[in-house]
């Protein structure tokens, strides 16, 4: 969902992805593998309040882009 509140929660039909969050000043907060079709959830409760950037990257390329709210 967003916005989120302490976890955010991914479904994918591919695997070997990687999920990576941004805050407002480009600085990479967390990386996560996304290693198989199943949904994933990252933990995000030390995150503070406020707006991040995904990338969603399979080989490096990037897949799928975005803006997530934390509550």
């Amino acid at each position: 969902p967003n916005p989120f509140k302490n976890d955010i929660n991914l479904q994918t039909a591919r695997k070997n992805l990687t999920f990576e969050l941004y805050n407002v000043t480009a600085k990479q907060i967390l990386s996560h593998d996304l290693n198989d079709y199943s949904e994933s959830i990252i933990p995000t409760s030390r995150l503070q309040s406020g707006i991040y950037f995904y990338l969603i990257k399979d080989n490096n390329q990037i897949i799928q882009s975005g803006k997530l709210i934390k509550k």
